[in-house]
């Protein structure tokens, strides 16, 4: 399967220079500069990670924290970006139109991470299901993009017991964090409160048709995703109370955004990639 295909690739291409605006102007206050030729001012330090230059570790703070930190400069200030993608078994579901929900999110994150990457932000990717945990740790360099792709080809779905606050702790702080998947979860509701805290939040909730509509009729049989139980019912019967139980659900992810002052992105499987990547992409700056 493509994750990135020369149609999508064209398409980012051409709204490139509308979406670096757009996407400096409100995540995390812009971009800054490098200030060719000049001495570099300090900014902050923060925690160490894998891929870090060595040699920007703050040797003295870490012998009094005896934590493993590295000096950040105003040149350095470009945005850290975590895409996190749900594997759990939920994600499994094919819909209509033939596709997976984690396909979907696989083929959303390669195209973020292309956009990201080709405005010079530091990408990384990790995943949240049965573990949770960073699958490649952010970089700018040219070759990340080629790193995500390839982790991305090999995500599958695995029972879930890793939830997303297990990572809430480990992201970096004033950097951007995008969720990539159905969050029909309340633990996971939960924990997209813990990610937005400092940082720039965006949900992109990826669900299918039939999911939002219940387009289902007479006597059905319903298996979970998660468990493999099936239940044999009259669809008519239950179609209110779950129309309630999910209209429930997205106003909490509605909520969600309201408090951490992010983004929600609602996702339908069988939409074009390309429409759903250009609505947020350049969807606010008319």
């Amino acid at each position: 399967m493509d994750l990135l295909s020369e149609e999508t690739r064209d398409v980012l291409r051409r709204v490139e220079w509308r979406t670096v605006r757009r996407l400096s102007g409100r995540l995390l206050g812009g971009h800054t500069s490098p200030a060719k030729g000049s001495s570099q001012e300090f900014a902050e330090h923060r925690s160490y990670a894998p891929g870090d230059d060595v040699r920007r570790l703050d040797w003295k703070v870490m012998a009094r924290t005896e934590r493993d930190v590295v000096k950040c400069y105003v040149e350095d200030s470009n945005t850290r970006v975590t895409l996190l993608v749900d594997t759990s078994l939920s994600m499994n579901y094919v819909g209509a139109a033939g596709v997976s929900k984690l396909n979907y999110a696989k083929q959303l994150a390669a195209a973020l991470a292309y956009i990201f990457l080709k405005q010079g932000d530091s990408v990384g990717l990790g995943v949240y299901g049965q573990v949770a945990q960073m699958r490649v740790f952010h970089s700018s360099r040219q070759e990340q993009l080629n790193r995500i792709l390839s982790c991305l080809h090999t995500l599958e779905t695995t029972e879930s017991n890793g939830g997303l606050i297990d990572l809430a702790n480990d992201l970096p702080a004033r950097s951007v964090v995008i969720v990539l998947g159905d969050l029909l979860d309340d633990d996971e509701i939960h924990a997209l409160r813990e990610l937005g805290v400092g940082r720039s939040l965006i949900i992109m909730q990826i669900l299918a048709r039939e999911e939002l509509s219940f387009p289902f009729s007479g006597h059905v049989q319903f298996r979970d995703m998660e468990t493999f139980e099936t239940v044999a019912t009259d669809a008519g019967l239950v179609r209110d109370e779950y129309q309630r139980l999910l209209t429930g659900l997205l106003k909490e992810v509605e909520l969600v955004t309201l408090e951490t002052g992010g983004e929600w992105v609602q996702a339908v499987s069988d939409e074009s990639l390309v429409e759903v990547l250009l609505s947020f992409l350049v969807g606010g700056d008319k």
